[in-house]
């Protein structure tokens, strides 16, 4: 299955599909929350007491976003929703907050 798919079965309620789902796109959650980590930098993620198993943690939630905002009517792929949501969630976690009030409105992906 394509992590549309499977994301599709999550909004219909498969709670199965949501463990599938992570083992599929943990990798790539994972190295987008080690080039956060890298790009901050590990004195300003820890002046906010954030790890990087924190921005890994927090890419699960970032998972759950993308999924509760995934319209596959948009035409966009899974991986543009999940973008976002990490960036999104890493970003909250050092109260790094973006200067647009719509680029963090994964409604408009």
């Amino acid at each position: 299955m394509t992590n549309e798919q499977l994301t599709l079965d999550i909004q219909n309620g498969n709670r199965a599909a949501l463990t599938e789902l992570w083992g599929a796109v943990r990798p790539l959650l994972f190295s987008l929350a080690w080039k956060f980590y890298q790009k901050q930098g590990k004195e300003r993620c820890s002046s906010h007491g954030v790890t990087l198993e924190d921005l890994q943690q927090e890419a699960f939630f970032a998972l759950y976003d993308a999924v509760q905002a995934y319209k596959p009517e948009k035409g966009y792929q899974l991986t543009t929703y999940l973008s976002r949501a990490t960036e999104n969630r890493f970003r909250a976690c050092i109260c790094l907050l973006y200067t647009s009030d719509a680029a963090d409105d994964l409604t408009r992906v």
